[in-house]
């Protein structure tokens, strides 16, 4: 038995056995017998190019996302195509680093917004 284990008593077994659902009952015996419960997976995450990662986030155009570094989380496949996982952009997102990219994306926008001239030309 390992040190961090905790022997088992016939009381704990009994009361846990008691506290189990049916199928919880059911997947223990199966163990027990030596037989192995395989669980099915969750279905793997869709791969997205990113296009349809902009339309996701609702943004028009594919500019933005990428503008915002989320291409810093793509995977590499077929061709050197890239391709993200939604999860990973959306982690990326919520990121203190992606929240310092989209601040100097919008001082910057605001930076070019003050030095156009009013009224858009001269007078």
């Amino acid at each position: 038995m390992k040190r961090h284990e905790t022997p088992v008593s016939f009381d704990s077994l009994a009361s846990a056995w008691s506290q189990a659902t049916p199928k919880s009952k059911q997947e223990a015996y199966q163990v027990l017998l030596g037989k192995t419960v395989d669980a099915p997976l969750p279905p793997p995450e869709p791969l997205l190019n990113l296009k349809e990662v902009a339309a996701a986030l609702g943004y028009r155009s594919a500019v933005t996302p990428w503008r915002l570094g989320v291409h810093k989380v793509a995977e590499d496949w077929a061709g050197g195509r890239r391709m993200y996982r939604m999860s990973r952009v959306v982690e990326y997102l919520r990121s203190p680093e992606a929240r310092k990219n989209r601040e100097a994306l919008r001082a910057a926008k605001r930076g070019k917004a003050k030095s156009k001239p009013a009224g858009g030309g001269e007078e």
